[in-house]
């Protein structure tokens, strides 16, 4: 089964020449996968295959508010809009012109964002901490899915996408186009040690950035809540007996379309 990128956290961050940054998040869920997914639990999400985004978001992780998170911190600047992407469908949240100071002013634990803006010099820096179960899932919550043939990481796709004015003359990121740096948080990613992302970026120079925007915690707690449904299936499907680590349950032999 080809099940990587089930869910999508995705993060951008557009920070611009007027030190302000936009920010946008966008949660998806990809239905033809999940239902691949819960059919191998013996489980039927055919119920959601005519589901709002939102309320598809919503329903995987446990009826968290998707844009919940922005609007504590950003009120009613926070727009959203329902978004499709072929079988996968989902919120993106919005909010734009947040100052530099603003945008970095929060952070708990060990989860931290920095913006220096010296004239046309950028510099990131972002720590992510609390990643020790997205990135390294303790083996006993996720036997079933071992058994089936793969990790509970490898069902998100979830990345941060930087841009800034000027040119990219330095990072650790998992790639670069032009001026947009992209980090992907999955295992055995190089800049992820110990259960902790640090992420770092240059810019040099002026002009408008490409991207789009997102704070970190949002993403950690999107993911986190993917993750905890899943592991709550798992569970569930454990006390009922209804799968075996040997032997998994066979797909139907009609199984639902996919979502269109």
């Amino acid at each position: 089964m080809t099940l990587s990128g089930c869910f999508t956290v995705r993060s951008a961050i557009t920070i611009n020449d007027d030190d302000t940054v936009d920010i946008a998040i966008t949660q998806l869920v990809d239905l033809e996968r999940l239902e691949s997914l819960a059919s191998a639990f013996g489980e039927d999400v055919g119920d959601l295959s005519d589901a709002t985004g939102e309320d598809l978001v919503e329903e995987i992780t446990e009826g968290d508010d998707v844009c919940g998170g922005l609007v504590e911190q950003f009120g009613d600047r926070v727009s959203s809009r329902e978004v499709s992407e072929g079988s996968r469908r989902g919120v993106e949240c919005t909010v734009s012109g947040v100052s530099v100071d603003e945008f970095t002013s929060f952070g708990e634990d060990d989860s931290t964002v920095s913006i220096d803006r010296d004239g046309d010099r950028t510099l990131l820096e972002m720590t992510l901490g609390g990643l020790e179960d997205f990135t390294d899932p303790d083996p006993e919550e996720t036997e079933f899915l071992t058994a089936l043939g793969f990790s509970l990481e490898d069902l998100f796709d979830v990345s941060f996408i930087f841009d800034a004015p000027g040119e990219l003359v330095s990072s650790n990121a998992t790639s670069v186009d032009g001026s947009v740096a992209t980090w992907q948080i999955e295992p055995g990613s190089d800049f992820i040690v110990d259960g902790r992302a640090i992420m770092t970026a240059e810019w040099s120079g002026t002009g408008a950035g490409s991207g789009n925007g997102v704070e970190p915690w949002m993403v950690i707690l999107g993911a986190a809540a993917a993750a905890a449904a899943i592991v709550a299936v798992i569970a569930a499907n454990r006390r009922r007996g209804g799968a075996s680590t040997t032997s998994p349950a066979p797909p139907p032999s009609a199984p639902p379309p996919p979502a269109s």
